[in-house]
């Protein structure tokens, strides 16, 4: 995470993510069924593994994206309650 107070009432965040299929040392790579289905997602009714992959994929992005909102929230409600216990820097 990068934090950057752009002005007195702008603050730049920026956050970087990366993910990939689970992986055991014993095992190699899960299959797109044990993913789905560690993830709590339903993949019945679709057959194909390159569809199933994708609909995993989109279903995974998709919470990550709900999930983003309320912790973005809480993260700039902490960073609000800092600025305003602290005293704004001098301009030189």
């Amino acid at each position: 995470i990068e934090v950057r107070q752009e002005s007195t009432t702008h603050i730049l965040m920026r956050f970087v993510s990366h993910s990939s299929h689970a992986f055991r040392p014993a095992n190699g790579y899960v299959s797109i069924d044990e993913l789905a289905a560690l993830g709590g997602i339903d993949v019945t009714g679709i057959e194909d593994g390159d569809e199933k992959a994708a609909y995993v994929r989109r279903e995974l992005i998709r919470r990550g994206n709900a999930d983003f909102e309320p912790w973005r929230n809480w993260f700039m409600g902490l960073m609000m309650q800092a600025s305003l216990q602290q005293p704004a820097p001098r301009a030189n």
